[in-house]
């Protein structure tokens, strides 16, 4: 199928506003507007139920106006080319900046790599005491091998602390539009332990160092203008968590 047939089979799919001439045969001779009428009910309930399982908080947050139409604003603008129902919605973050929301993208961010990593395979990394002893065997600059279920993440708002508020872990829900101002960022480490999604707030510090050597940074280079502090929290924190699989001399 040529790209404008491409387009105009999903106009017609997804369309309310009338059909495009389309060369297609239909089973049973049914008219082709009754067809894709059909499918469009099909098709936009599937992928709405693959929102629904990622977003779903959304709607609690935002309200249900709100909600359905940006379901369904979505679903238009952006048809399923994955093979697996359970990766679509991957875009929705970006989609929303688009549009110049930033406080929901925010959060949907959260909410799509909590889903993301649900899906992958944990990796037990090295104890503190391996590290210890695998940092004192190197006698130059090195790189760490982190586990792939590790995922960092920078806001200008707070969507974990939201998110805690929604789910009656934290502060009350009246609280949580304050989550949503610009000067309340955080970021967070997504991970996976004991076969579930963990998350962990970190320093803009942290995250930062983190970032840089998940990047493929050295040490040396990573740790450039960090603090002693923040250094030292973070062998701290990959060896208890369980988030390095060991060292890389350069």
């Amino acid at each position: 199928m040529a790209n404008s047939e491409q387009a105009d089979f999903f106009w017609n799919l997804l369309s309310t506003e009338g059909q495009r001439p389309l060369a297609v045969e239909t089973a049973g001779g049914l008219p082709a507007h009754e067809v894709f009428a059909f499918y469009r009910e099909a098709y936009i309930s599937r992928l709405r139920k693959s929102l629904d399982a990622v977003f779903g908080d959304l709607h609690q947050l935002k309200g249900p106006e709100f909600y359905r139409t940006m379901c369904l604003d979505f679903i238009a603008a952006t048809p399923s080319t994955e093979f697996d129902v359970n990766l679509y919605g991957a875009g929705l973050p970006d989609w929303l900046r688009a549009r110049g929301d930033s406080e929901s993208a925010d959060f949907a961010e959260f909410l799509w790599w909590n889903h993301k990593l649900s899906m992958e395979v944990e990796h037990i990394g090295s104890s503190a005491e391996n590290l210890m002893t695998e940092l004192a065997s190197l006698t130059e600059d090195f790189f760490f091998d982190f586990v792939p279920a590790l995922k960092i993440l920078t806001f200008a708002t707070a969507p974990f602390r939201l998110w805690q508020s929604l789910h009656g872990e934290s502060a009350e829900l009246e609280l949580a539009p304050k989550c949503f101002k610009v000067d309340n960022a955080q970021a967070v480490a997504l991970f996976l332990a004991d076969g579930e999604v963990q998350t962990l707030e970190l320093s803009h510090e942290m995250a930062q160092l983190i970032l840089r050597l998940q990047g493929g940074q050295s040490f040396f280079s990573g740790t450039d203008g960090i603090s002693t502090e923040t250094v030292q929290e973070f062998f701290a924190t990959i060896g208890s968590r369980g988030w390095c699989k060991g060292l890389r001399s350069c």
